[in-house]
Order: structure tokens, then sequence, then C-alpha cells
């Protein structure tokens, strides 16, 4: 945690919480009536979306996905960040029965700040995450799913 101290403006902490609704017996809403969970910094907007076109089912995969939008000349690092930064950081709390997967981390550009080399997003970026739902999982019941992001 000292080191995030060192980088005040390029890192910011948020906790948001994104309840999906999901309709009775399993039937899929549309993406765009899923509700979304967002955070404003002068830097950066984090946004959690959520991808699951055939709707939440037991077994089967749902995707969720932090967006982040940098503002001009700010950036957020990759996973392996490079000579500077820390890669963007993301903790779920998940009811039982729902595991996430490994961030998948798009491939991203090489950041030059004098003399190092550095690797990370600029523009907008989606780091998305597979989650795992349970054979116990019953249909039309609501799933909650916080998060909690360091960049």
């Amino acid at each position: 945690m000292r080191m995030l101290r060192l980088l005040p403006l390029l890192q910011s902490a948020l906790r948001f919480v994104l309840p999906l609704w999901w309709a009775l017996f399993g039937l899929a809403p549309a993406l765009s009536q899923t509700p979304t969970a967002e955070v404003v910094t002068p830097q950066v907007r984090a946004t959690l979306v959520a991808y699951a076109p055939q709707g939440v089912q037991a077994g089967q995969p749902l995707w969720v996905g932090l967006v982040l939008s940098h503002q001009p000349e700010w950036h957020t690092y990759w996973q392996n960040p490079g000579d500077s930064g820390l890669p963007t950081q993301i903790e779920f709390n998940l009811p039982a029965g729902v595991q996430a997967g490994e961030v998948q981390w798009p491939l991203p550009r090489k950041l030059k700040a004098g003399s190092l080399t550095n690797y990370g997003y600029e523009g907008q970026v989606l780091l998305a995450v597979p989650l795992q739902i349970s054979q116990s999982f019953k249909p039309g019941s609501a799933l909650d799913i916080q998060a909690h992001a360091n960049w």
C-alpha cells in the first residue's frame, strides 16, 4: 500500500456494486437493461459492465469487465507495467458458488517516459474477467457482484 501513495494522481481506488437482476426462469435481459456501476475521477472513468447473452445459467460462464476511459495524457498499466507503475488490480466479492477467473489483458501499448519503458493503456480499455456460476445457481435469482479496483 505504501507504493500506492507514491503515485496518488495515477492510481485511484474505487468500490462499486453491480446488482445483476435476471428475469424469472433464467430469461436473458438485453445488455442495455443491465445496470452498471461507474466511478469518475479527474483522470479516469471506470465502469463495471456485464455480458451474458444467454442469461445467467448454472454451470455457464458470465463475463464482467472493467472499462477504463482515460482522459488525454493519462494512462493505466498492463499486468507487466515495465520500468515503473503498478498494474490495475481488480478484487471481487462474490456470492457463494461464483468464482472469478483471471483478467483477460488486452495487448498494451509501449509508453515511454524519458529513459523508462512502460506498458499500459490510453484512451479506452476493457479488462474482462470470466465468472463461473456453480450448478447450485437458481434461475431468477439476483446475482450481487462487488468489485474493488486499484489503478
